[in-house]
């Protein structure tokens, strides 16, 4: 499951930056996900356990399986649930390549896994071997990137390059910046059935203009999490940095300008 590098980096403040995230686009990826039947889940990606807190406060009776590749994210979430005492016991954390995990054949009525396949060299490869691992009638949910959906006005050129140049780092690194419309045709080629997908459009403008510098916000902190491996590759220099994060602070606060992005979300079952 792990690239030979990650894109956004496992320092201290990226951790800090995956809970923060977590909590900025709750509404929008649990809008329409309804998992009360869910009982036993299996986290793939779980990183520092952000979404897995979202998960069992929003689910009394759930308990989950978290994995994650880095020993460093997982340490890091162990240490974060132990002053939750009134969640640590509804979840285990597992350092684990999702590739070779070692669960009991369907153990889990779900699976669940948010902006990890963007990063995963073969999206179709993991898919199948987590099939294995449901139980008949499970489900399986992905939120996912669709990089190619971005649009900003006013013209934002130092934006653009750089996301441009963000997605081609990604997919140097054997990742998918537009996996999220995939994902219909892998879960069909994986074997899951019932497939369906949604989009998760986000449209910021002047209806909306305190959500909208949000937005900015948040995409100002995406946009630096790439920073140091894309200065590393050579790719940008910290002038580049500068005049592109000056950008987004001078058009986050233009009344006209808009913000416009698309995650797609699929679900799917596995067929009895």
């Amino acid at each position: 499951m792990e690239t030979e590098k990650y894109l956004h980096g496992y320092s201290e403040e990226e951790r800090n930056r995956l809970n923060a995230q977590a909590g900025f686009l709750e509404e929008m990826i649990y809008e329409f996900l309804e998992l009360s039947s869910c009982k036993e889940m299996l986290e793939i990606g779980c990183g520092t356990g952000a979404h897995s807190k979202i998960l069992l406060n929003k689910y009394p009776h759930l308990h989950i399986t978290a994995v994650d590749i880095n020993q460093a994210q997982i340490t890091k979430a162990k240490k974060d649930f132990e002053s939750l005492p009134h969640l640590k016991d509804r979840i285990q954390f597992h350092v684990g390549d999702g590739n070779e995990l070692f669960f009991e054949k369907e153990s889990f009525d779900s699976i669940f896994i948010v902006w990890v396949l963007e990063h995963v060299k073969d999206p179709l490869r993991l898919l199948k071997n987590l099939l294995k691992f449901l139980k008949p009638g499970g489900r399986i949910y992905l939120t996912e990137v669709y990089n190619d959906s971005l649009y900003i006005s006013p013209a934002a050129p130092f934006q653009m390059e750089y996301f441009r140049k963000f997605c081609e780092l990604q997919k140097r690194m054997g990742g998918d910046p537009i996996v999220g419309m995939k994902l219909g045709n892998l879960l069909h080629d994986a074997g899951y059935g019932e497939i369906m997908t949604r989009n998760l459009n986000r449209h910021y403008d002047k209806r909306n203009i305190e959500d909208k510098i949000k937005m900015f916000d948040y995409w100002k902190s995406l946009l630096l999490s790439a920073k140091d491996n894309l200065l590393a590759e050579k790719m940008i220099d910290e002038n580049f940095v500068k005049q592109t994060f000056e950008e987004i602070d001078l058009i986050k606060e233009i009344e006209d300008s808009i913000f416009y992005y698309c995650p797609i979300q699929a679900e799917a079952v596995k067929s009895n």
